[in-house]
């Protein structure tokens, strides 16, 4: 059975998913079973590391690391 209505208080939530297709499965998914939740999908560690270390604020995040 496939829900209704959207449940529960919106998270985001970071995919880190090096296959698109995968990706894509699971944000079908999210779609599917009507899923609150925000997905935002990086494709390696990398990202995902500079994506979370921005503090949660993901507009600001550079859209290339910078070197140190």
């Amino acid at each position: 059975m496939i829900p209704t209505e959207l449940k529960g208080e919106p998270a985001i939530i970071l995919l880190v998913e090096d296959d698109p297709a995968h990706a894509e499965i699971v944000r079908r998914n999210f779609i599917n079973f009507r899923m609150a939740n925000r997905l935002m999908h990086v494709a390696d560690g990398q990202l995902a590391w500079i994506t979370s270390s921005a503090g949660g604020n993901f507009r600001t995040r550079p859209s290339r690391p910078s070197p140190t």
